[in-house]
Order: structure tokens, then C-alpha cells, then sequence
């Protein structure tokens, strides 16, 4: 005999099964909520990130001061939850940044001083205001609405690895090559540092420069050609050597005619259907001595020739003549050495 259900019965599970739709409504909302607010993050934590890039690369063009003018101009290409970003919503300071020690365990950020010098850094702290929520809606309590912050720092650091664009290795200024900055004075992005620099291979104890094959395949002036710029001919820029500081590169001395000419192609006009017409050069600087031994790698440097004239492939000594070091910022390369670059060559780079 089957039992007849009881009204009061049908009223518990009708009860029951709307308990269960609101906690399911509920729990959806608490996803999409939870997802929504990641995503927000994310986009805030993005516009932090750029601002904090542009203006560390305002302060290594341009100088202290300017490194809200480029966060403002990059706080206009980004949104969050929707909306545009505008300039107040991510001040910027600058400081100094400090990299950690080597070999840390426990908070490896390093430490950013505002207003520290010498300047080398900056913050950029970036706020998505009032980012709603479905829960707020449901409940009518829009109180729950929160601001999104997110902070970023960006550092103008020296590149402990590189891929240089010339065969050839250069002293510093004791030596005949290349001037060494101030911490307390770093230079602007193109800035001339020092002029006159005549790269010659003079007697072994007047040595300045030393071709080298960089430490890839064996030295001849055929691959030595082979590491000009890829619009003079040279390898592209994945397939060249990459040098890091403090590493061994082997050095060869002589004055290899058909590099100098080669060298002198590159700066040239299009020839040989070649763009040429390069003009600024990375090379690595390395504590000198005689060549046709190893030498040390202590960092990079940018050299700037004008005119194929200052390439002399004849006469005594052959060498290149009056050439210019140059600040460099903008160096694509690998790790972080903190701090400047003793020769003006340096990368921007996050670091928190």
C-alpha cells in the first residue's frame, strides 16, 4: 500500500531545494567576485609595473625629477575593472635601490630608499578605486567596495651579460680607453661622456683594444667580421655570444686589415647589399694588458663613431680614431648588477 506524502512534507522540500538555489546563486557570485578582483589585480598590478619602467627610464634620460612625467604618460595606456587609469591614481617616488646581498635566504627585494641617492630607482605605487562587487549588490551594502593597490620598482641597473656588437675588447682610461663614472654623477641616455678615444693596437704595454672572438668559435677575421651587426653582415643578435662580466674572453692582437675595412663598411653607407650605416657599437671592457692572452670582463660599454674617416685601414698605426663613449640606458641584456654602470651602460629593469 503505497504512503500518501503529507502537505507539511511537500513544504520542507520546497524549502529546502530554495535554500539550496540561494546557496548556489551565493557561491557563484563569491566565484565570480574572487575571479573578477584577481583579474583587477592583475590589470593594477600591470599599470604598476609600466609606470614604474617609464619613469626609471625618464630618470636615466632625462634626470632626477621626471620620472612622474612618465608615469603619467604610461598611466594612460592602461584600465582596470574597466575603467582608464589617470595620472593621480599612480604617484611615483624616486630613490635608491640596493639589490640583496648574495647569497640571501629571506626577502631577496632588496631595499628601495625614496629620495636616496645616488638616484637609481622608482616606485610606482598604483590604486584601482572602488572596485564593486555582486555581493555588494545582493545585499545592498556597497561599504564592501575596496580600492586594489598594488606598488612595483624599477631599477636603472648594470647588465652582468651581454651580447656585444663588435670584435674587439677596450681598456679603461688608464690605459688610453675609456673614462669610468661617478656613483654620484651618472649620465642621461645619449649623453657623450668622453671624446677622442683612438682604438689602436700600439706596442704590447700601450695596448688599448685587442680584437676577440668574444669566446665563440675560433679566432680568424672571418668570424671576427662575423660580429659586426647583422645589418653589416653579422650574425643575428641570437646567434652571437653572449659575454658575462667576470668571465675569461680571449684577446688577439695584429691589426687585421680586412676587419678594420670591414668595420668601415658597417659605418659606411649600403654597400654590397648590406644597410650598413651603423654607428654605435657594445663592447666589453676588460682589464687590459698584452694581448693574445685571456682577459677579464669588468662590464660594457657603448661606443659611438661618426664617420667611416675615423676607420684608417692604412698608414701607422691603423685603428679607429676620435671615438665617442656614450650613455647608454636602454641596453637589453641579462641580470642586474645594481647599482650604475661605471661606463654608462645600463638596463631597466623590475626588481620588486
Amino acid at each position: 500500500m503505497k504512503r500518501q506524502r503529507r502537505r507539511g512534507e511537500r513544504g520542507v522540500a520546497m524549502a529546502m531545494i530554495g535554500i539550496a538555489i540561494l546557496v548556489f546563486f551565493a557561491m557563484m557570485a563569491i566565484a565570480v567576485d574572487f575571479a573578477r578582483y584577481a583579474h583587477t589585480a592583475a590589470e593594477v598590478q600591470a599599470a604598476a609595473d609600466l609606470a614604474a619602467l617609464s619613469g626609471a627610464r625618464n630618470i636615466g634620460t632625462y634626470g632626477a625629477g621626471t620620472a612622474q612625467a612618465g608615469a603619467d604618460s604610461a598611466s594612460q595606456q592602461n584600465w582596470y575593472n574597466g575603467k582608464a587609469f589617470v595620472p593621480s591614481n599612480i604617484p611615483v617616488v624616486e630613490g635608491h635601490y640596493d639589490p640583496p646581498p648574495a647569497g640571501c635566504s629571506t626577502d631577496c627585494r632588496g631595499t628601495f630608499t625614496g629620495g636616496g641617492t645616488p638616484l637609481n630607482a622608482v616606485k610606482a605605487t598604483a590604486t584601482g578605486p572602488a572596485v564593486g562587487a555582486i555581493t555588494s549588490m545582493m545585499v545592498l551594502d556597497h561599504a564592501t567596495q575596496h580600492d586594489v593597490t598594488r606598488v612595483a620598482i624599477a631599477a636603472v641597473s648594470s647588465p652582468t651579460t651581454q651580447r656585444p656588437t663588435a670584435p674587439v675588447v677596450i681598456c679603461p682610461a688608464s690605459q688610453g680607453g675609456i673614462d669610468p663614472l661617478s656613483p654620484s654623477d651618472p649620465c642621461t641616455q645619449g649623453e657623450v661622456i668622453k671624446t677622442g678615444i683612438d682604438m689602436l693596437q700600439n706596442p704590447p704595454a700601450n695596448d688599448n683594444t685587442c680584437w676577440s672572438s668574444l669566446g665563440g668559435a675560433s679566432a680568424n677575421s672571418s668570424y671576427e667580421q662575423s660580429l659586426l651587426p647583422p645589418e653589416c653582415g653579422g650574425i643575428t643578435d641570437s646567434g652571437r655570444p653572449v659575454v658575462s662580466v667576470g668571465q675569461a674572453i680571449p684577446t688577439q692582437n695584429g691589426q687585421a686589415d680586412s676587419v678594420l675595412q670591414a668595420f668601415k663598411d658597417c659605418v659606411g653607407p649600403p654597400k654590397a647589399g648590406n644597410a650598413n650605416n651603423q654607428h654605435t657599437f657594445i663592447l666589453p671592457v676588460v682589464d687590459c694588458g698584452q694581448c693574445n692572452q685571456d682577459r677579464t670582463v669588468l662590464g660594457f660599454v657603448t661606443l659611438y663613431i661618426a664617420d667611416p674617416s675615423q676607420v684608417h685601414t692604412s698608414g701607422s698605426p691603423k685603428g679607429i680614431y676620435n671615438v665617442s663613449q656614450i650613455c647608454n640606458h636602454l641596453a637589453v641584456g641579462g641580470g642586474a648588477g645594481g647599482g650604475t654602470n661605471p661606463y654608462g651602460f645600463t638596463q631597466v629593469g623590475l626588481v620588486w
